[in-house]
């Protein structure tokens, strides 16, 4: 009894490496043929549990090509284009077809979108681009420091040079918005919350953008001294140019990026006959 259990505890101790160790000692062998997955699997970046990657999970049901085998590990190629390793336990032979996945054209979900022409006018000057998927994402909202980006890089055509020193102190210098920011800042088309924050993250709303398109183009916004909120100039200067569209209808509402390229192709354009929001104060 004493000697099973011995036995039974050197097995146990011993077990993680003998799986270990079973990571790529064959060589890697060509394949070329069909494999549908049989158990969820994960596709991972080398042959072998121990210090891989996940870089990817494929379904049950879905047909992977197998391009490689060793030590019971399969590389397969997903539809998406993504390359790993499987275990072999997780797929069997098939005849089934392996169709890739057809390239997506760029930008090819603001096909059909209502601001589909500013979305693309913007992308063909340079001031936006779409995602590493090649969408665009219209109807997703914009953070502050995006917006910024977008609005400083339509006004200059470029980065511009420009130190985070003497910027917002939520700032830092190596964010990829750095330079944006403080350029907008350093030229008062931005200031900021009271307490000197900027907060990049923060989702921008319709009154701050507005702030922003005014400044960034120079747009004329009369200001009083009658008690009326800050914001109400900058509103007034885009709805009474037709500059604000339809979508938006709400001061605190927050701005998409469709809605984003929208306003910035009617203002480049002076496009003064599409649908708009009209705000009372």
């Amino acid at each position: 009894m004493k000697q099973l259990l011995i036995l039974f505890t050197l097995l146990l101790i011993f077990s993680p490496f003998v799986q270990a160790g079973d990571c790529m000692r064959d060589p890697i062998y060509d394949r070329d043929w069909n494999a549908v997955i049989t158990t969820g699997a994960r596709v991972r970046d080398i042959p072998c549990m121990e210090g891989s990657e996940v870089l990817t999970t494929v379904p049950v049901g879905e047909v992977v090509h197998v391009i490689a085998e060793t030590d019971g590990w399969y590389k397969i190629e997903k539809k998406d284009g993504t390359i790993g390793w499987s275990g072999q336990w997780l797929m069997e032979p098939t005849d089934q077809s392996f169709l890739k996945d057809a390239p997506k054209e760029p930008l090819y979900d603001v096909v059909g979108h209502a601001y589909e022409t500013a979305v693309r006018y913007l992308a063909n000057k340079k001031i936006v681009q779409g995602y590493s998927d090649d969408s665009y994402q219209p109807d997703r909202t914009v953070n502050r420091a995006e917006f910024t980006k977008i609005l400083v890089g339509a006004k200059l055509g470029e980065d511009p040079i420009q130190s985070a020193a003497n910027c917002f102190p939520d700032i830092n210098e190596g964010a990829w918005y750095a330079s944006y920011v403080c350029y907008a800042k350093q030229q008062g088309i931005i200031s900021g919350y009271p307490d000197g924050q900027f907060r990049p993250a923060n989702t921008i709303n319709l009154v701050e953008a507005t702030k922003i398109l005014v400044n960034t183009f120079g747009l004329e916004a009369v200001s009083c001294e009658c008690g009326a909120p800050w914001y109400e100039p900058y509103v007034r200067a885009l709805q009474n140019q037709s500059y604000i569209p339809s979508t938006l209808t709400a001061f605190t509402q927050k701005v998409t990026r469709g809605e984003m390229a929208e306003m910035i192709y009617r203002i480049m354009e002076e496009i003064h006959s599409s649908a708009f929001s009209q705000f009372t104060f």
